[in-house]
């Protein structure tokens, strides 16, 4: 796997950005009103795998298809 190095970008008071670089984003955990976008995603794809929509080989694929290329890996 290839990693993209990049150092921290931004950091101010409380808020510490991990990279912010030309339109990239890159965090452990994300929030939005209250809810986490990936566990969101996570509990769906097990519902659909649990009332038969899809198979183990539909999700891993599903998940394969979501990871990044490069994941940045910081210096």
């Amino acid at each position: 796997m290839n990693f993209e190095c990049v150092s921290p970008g931004l950091s101010t008071g409380t808020a510490a950005f991990g990279i912010v670089l030309a339109g990239k984003v890159a965090s452990d955990q994300l929030i939005v009103n209250g809810f986490e976008p990936l566990k969101l995603h996570d509990a769906t794809l097990a519902v659909l795998q649990a009332e038969g929509y899809l198979n183990a080989n539909d999700v891993k694929s599903i998940v394969e298809a979501g990871k990044a290329k490069r994941p940045p890996r910081f210096r």
